[in-house]
Formats: structure tokens, sequence, C-alpha cells
């Protein structure tokens, strides 16, 4: 297995790999796990390794592979502090055995985005063809995940001195992902951080993580739809329903307080609409705060 460094690959290339993925996709699951142990090894024989854990079920599903190779191996979890309610306590409890660490932001969220314009709204990729649109909005969902997770996170993994990061994601789960196999791999060394990156489930389908927890995690509620994230996150809004859609269903006042802390006016000028209609709206058609559409 080829530890590589991120680079661009040509059409031939890519075209190659993503046929060599739809094949790894096809195997029984066995076959799946066997791959996603050597991966691990592969990724813990460079170094002291980190599982990066939301709590979800592809994270769950890597932390209980990993642990079958080393029980002590680090577990981050970061807490944005825009989980729901009481999440952050049950990651404690289903971590409490482990051993994990929980990292926080250095400043509040929303006083972050005031500062910092960068509302969490559109996905990372289409936000910028917005923003030529729109020029005065303010909205980075990059900078946000950087400054609630990702820069915290950094100060652990300097600090632990982490020579290997591993997630828990899928190629299944969007075409970036796939040219993340394509272009890197399982495992490779990024330009920006000193530590590596492994993915070792990118060849894994939504149907074997199901099959995976109901065997070797059957406590897990894999039914559950609210989301582990960030549960005002702006960045799935152009499709329905949504984190906002959820949230809108599952805590209005929580809802109206993050749209009157500067995310509605934003969605608002996205839809093409004055920012200062934004009570009005409230009041009278909140669904139009529920997806952008232009």
């Amino acid at each position: 297995m080829a530890v590589g460094i991120y680079k661009r690959t040509s059409p031939q290339v890519t075209r190659t790999r993503l046929h060599v993925l739809k094949e790894k996709q096809t195997m029984n699951l066995s076959a799946k796990i066997d791959l996603s142990i050597q991966v691990i090894k592969k990724g813990l024989a460079i170094g002291k390794g980190c599982l990066l854990f939301s709590g979800g079920k592809d994270s769950t599903v890597l932390k209980h592979l990993m642990q079958t190779i080393d029980k002590n191996i680090l577990i981050m979890f970061n807490d944005t502090t825009l989980c729901h309610a009481n999440y952050v306590k049950d990651i404690k409890e289903f971590l409490k055995n482990d051993n994990y660490i929980i990292t926080r932001p250095e400043e509040d969220p929303v006083t972050m985005w005031r500062k910092r314009n960068n509302y969490p709204i559109l996905s990372k990729q289409g936000h910028s063809r917005y923003k030529k649109k729109y020029p005065d909005l303010k909205i980075s969902p990059v900078q946000c995940c950087y400054n609630l997770k990702e820069k915290p996170a950094n100060k652990i993994l300097k600090k632990e001195n982490i020579q290997c990061v591993f997630w828990g994601i899928k190629c299944v789960d969007s075409m970036r992902r796939k040219f993340l196999f394509v272009d890197s791999g399982y495992l490779f060394k990024p330009k920006k951080y000193p530590w590596y990156q492994c993915y070792p489930l990118l060849h894994w389908k939504n149907e074997d993580i199901k099959i995976y927890l109901r065997k070797h995690i059957p406590g897990y509620n894999i039914d559950a739809i609210y989301e582990k994230g960030c549960m005002c996150c702006g960045t799935d809004i152009k499709f329905y329903p949504n984190n906002l859609k959820r949230l809108y269903d599952t805590d209005k006042k929580k809802w109206l307080y993050y749209m009157r802390c500067g995310m509605g006016e934003q969605i608002l000028k996205a839809n093409g609409i004055p920012g200062n209609k934004l009570e009005k709206i409230l009041n009278e058609k909140p669904e139009i705060l529920l997806q952008v559409l232009t």
C-alpha cells in the first residue's frame, strides 16, 4: 500500500483509480474489514495515532476497529458548543473507559461569526459563487470549521506529538470524497501539517456500517436522525430537509436565536432578499429561511 503525498492526478489515472474504488466497494464486508485493518496498522506504524471521533456511525465503527489493534488509542471529540443538549454528556458516557480528549473553541461561535464575518452557510465548495454574486455576504463555512474544530484540534495534536490522524469517512458520501481516494488514497502526508492522514473506511458503504454496528455495537442507535454535529450548520442548506429544518422542527426557540444572531440576514441575502426584512419574514414566512433556492 503506497503512502502518498497529495497531488491532483491525470484524467487517465483518475479513471483507473475510480474503477479500483468501485471494485473495493463491491467486496464483501469481511474483506472490507480486513483491508481497513491493514490500513489502520499502516497508519499506526508511522507513530502515535489519534482518532477524530464525532459519535456518528462511521467514527463509531472506526473506533471499534482501531481498538481491536490498540485499546489505548487516543480519541479526540471536538465540542463546537453547537451540539444538541446533552450530546456532549452522552459522548463522555460513551467514552468513559477510553483514552479521550474533548476540545472546545477559543471563542463563543456567535461572537466568532460576527467578528470574522464567516457564518456557516452554503457548502465549502459552493459558497464563493454566492459571494461573487452578493459581495456583502458574510459567509465562510471553511473558516467556521477551522475556528471551531480544526484550530483547537491542531493544538492537541501538536501537544501530544501525534504522527497519524484517523478519520471515519466514506467515499459514497460525496464526489469530493471519491476524489480524496483518487488523489491521496488511504494514507497520505499533507503539505500543511506534520502528521499523516489516514482514512480506513473509504471503501465502505452505508449498509456495511449498519451491518457492522448491529453485530458489534448493538446498543448504538442506528436510526437516530438528529444532527450529531453543529445543529445550526447551514452548509447543507441547498438540500431539504437539512440541519436548520431539523432544528426548526425540534427547537424553534433556539432556531430563532441563531436566525437573529446574524444567520437569518445572510440566508436572506443569499436568496436575493434584503436582510432588513428578517423580522417580517420570521413572523410571516419563516420557511424562506430554511433553504437557499437561488
